[in-house]
């Protein structure tokens, strides 16, 4: 735990007073286009404050480019614009600025930082490499093209892009910096938190503070917390009345995932209200740390004050929207994407939100356009967008175009793992057994403690009948994931169909232990304990599991063929009424019913059911028997109608 006393609080408001005198100034060369509007201390920390997301989501800065005159009204007013976050309407001007002066490589790098700075990143990388193309080129067009390619997905070619940079530069800390951000994602940790120590010893206060950050994130993801709490802790003392610096340590804590590190993530965030009150990120991080708190109510508030503060921050209303539709909430959900879409319909997050909306709510075709247009937009390199057509078209009965969309996804991110679980479960429902199982155990070398992957590797190694190597993958799944209650129910299958039913009947009772309440494994337990011949113990697992879920429809099934084999013939006819309420073409259980009436001398419900069966199959050949039993029988009684 940390708390902030008189020694941090002094220096933050002498620090606040000089911003208060130097506050014209910096607007001044903001207008001048030689400061981007994100380095005001006191205000937003995120590009134009809203459409990118906060800066410390994004942990590097765009370098603006260099200082020139607009050379027309058009021009000058695309600035007035950008500068202001009107992003639709500053673009078009800016691109059309492009489009008539085709041959000024600086024109078209100032459109690839805008374009980064809208979050497009896959639209800035062809405008930043035109302007590399036309001739020589800053080098902060440089790093802008590294940070666009990192923001687009492909960490291979900002590596590239950013180790050129630091060997050709080495003094230019802004690319050593978006490096070593780079390397920590990577988990490039060591080599991190080298280049960041050395960034950090040089440089003004600004420099040091937002290297000190970033090394503190190396150190945290390394699992070294007190080295971490320092570095932040030495961030602040450059730079105290920095926003950016305490909002990067909150997201630090926040990102962990641990339970542990969200009051160190709530006490920075408090004094980043300290300093910056009407701040509408610190109430976007607090919805994020309400919602990891599990007050989703707190969380909702969060993020509709930011929004109050600033009705154009569309990272808060992105959040506000997956917070509606985790509640599935779906009207309140569309209604926060209609309004993202209206805003900015050229982001394609904004589209893959419409489809996430729209497939919650059942309808496939628009999701699958809004995700066709979320790809669109991103020039085919939306991992994402297309792991989620996949689904749609999985969804609608088309396997080949859900195998096509998940490999696209593939292309995108090699090391997506959910798209190659999902493209090996549609081999095998295509059944290319030895394709799926390929792609699944490549998921597993991709990420060994991914239990999903395992779990359905299990579950084709069942179906191929590698009983004893189903049996280890559902271990594996289990190790990383302890209770998890599926692969358990699915090794405890295995088990049995490789012929060890005690093991089998081990695990489904450790089952029960640790899920009460879970039918189905009442359900696989009564099976196992009848294959092992304990008949007492198989009865009360099967009244067990109907119990817990009358309808489940197996569970209803085997509670009345046990209860038919002790003679309870009007529970078992029931329990079929019961399923046949629940499952009304369950001809089977139909049949059944009709032999236990049979049995209790209701010979006309015998021939009812019957007939009702032979109506619809005539070639149900028990069906047929049974009726003609039961017409002899009351032939013989001398109750048989017309």
């Amino acid at each position: 735990m940390r708390s902030m006393g008189p020694n941090r609080l002094l220096p933050v408001l002498a620090s606040l007073a000089g911003l208060l005198v130097g506050a014209v100034a910096l607007e001044s060369l903001a207008r001048g286009y030689r400061v981007p509007p994100h380095v005001i201390l006191v205000g937003r920390s995120g590009p134009g404050g809203n459409t990118a997301g906060p800066q410390l989501e994004e942990d590097e800065k765009e370098a603006p480019p260099a200082a020139t005159e607009a050379k027309t009204e058009a021009h000058a007013r695309a600035r007035i614009l950008l500068r202001r976050s009107e992003f639709d309407e500053g673009l078009a001007l800016l691109r059309e600025e492009a489009r008539l002066r085709p041959d000024e490589p600086a024109l078209q790098a100032e459109l690839g930082y805008w374009l980064l700075v809208a979050g497009r990143p896959s639209d800035a990388i062809s405008s930043l490499e035109q302007a590399m193309a036309l001739g020589p080129t800053s080098y902060g067009t440089v790093l802008n093209l590294g940070i666009a390619y990192r923001r687009a997905g492909d960490l291979a070619t900002a590596e590239r892009i950013l180790r050129g940079l630091v060997a050709d530069r080495p003094s230019y800390r802004a690319a050593s910096l978006a490096l070593g951000v780079l390397l920590r994602r990577q988990g490039h940790l060591q080599e991190a938190i080298e280049l960041l120590e050395a960034t950090a010893a040089h440089g003004g206060n600004e420099e040091r503070a937002h290297a000190h950050l970033q090394l503190g994130r190396a150190y945290l993801a390394a699992g070294q917390r007190e080295m971490a709490l320092r570095e932040f802790d030495t961030a602040i003392d450059w730079a105290p009345a920095l926003s950016d610096i305490r909002l990067g340590a909150t997201w630090a804590f926040l990102n962990t995932g641990e339970p542990e590190d969200l009051a160190v993530a709530l006490e920075y965030l408090e004094e980043t209200r300290t300093i910056a009150p009407e701040l509408p990120e610190v109430y976007s991080a607090l919805g994020r740390i309400r919602e990891m708190e599990g007050s989703l109510a707190g969380a909702e508030d969060a993020f509709i004050q930011a929004l109050r503060l600033d009705p154009e921050y569309h990272s808060a209303r992105r959040r506000l929207l997956r917070l509606y539709l985790e509640r599935e909430d779906l009207a309140p959900a569309r209604a926060q994407a209609e309004i993202l879409l209206e805003m900015d319909a050229d982001r394609p997050e904004h589209h893959f939100l419409a489809g996430l909306v729209a497939m919650r709510s059942g309808d496939i075709v628009s999701a699958k356009e809004a995700y066709q247009q979320a790809i669109a937009l991103t020039e085919g390199r939306y991992p994402e967008a297309w792991y989620n057509l996949g689904i749609t078209f999985r969804s609608a009965g088309d396997l080949p175009a859900a195998i096509a969309a998940y490999r696209q996804a593939l292309e995108n991110r090699p090391d997506y793992v959910e798209a190659m679980i999902n493209l090996g479960a549609a081999h095998a429902a295509s059944g290319q057994l030895d394709e799926a199982e390929r792609i699944l155990q490549r998921a597993t070398e991709v990420d060994p403690n991914h239990a999903t992957a395992w779990f359905h590797l299990g579950k084709l190694q069942i179906r191929r009948g590698e009983f004893l190597a189903a049996v280890a993958s559902f271990q594996r799944a289990r190790d990383v994931r302890p209770r998890y209650r599926e692969a358990a129910l699915n090794q405890g299958v295995a088990l049995s169909r490789s012929g060890d039913i005690d093991g089998a009947i081990t695990v489904y009772e450790q089952l029960t232990r640790d899920h009460p309440r879970y039918a189905k494994a009442y359900y696989n337990l009564s099976v196992a304990l009848g294959k092992a011949g304990r008949r007492a113990q198989e009865y009360d697992a099967a009244r067990k599991a109907v119990a817990l879920d009358p309808g489940h429809v197996p569970s209803l099934t085997r509670l009345a063929r046990l209860e038919v084999a002790r003679g309870r013939y009007e529970r078992a006819a029931s329990l079929y009424r019961d399923l046949l309420d629940r499952d009304p073409g369950n001809d089977r259980g139909r049949v059944k019913l009709a032999d236990v009436l049979r049995q209790t001398g209701d010979f006309q419900g015998c021939l009812d059911m019957g007939r009702a069966v032979a109506s619809r199959n005539p070639r149900n050949r028990r069906a047929e028997r049974l009726t003609r039993a039961c017409l002899v029988a009351l032939a013989a009684s001398g109750t048989l109608g017309d």
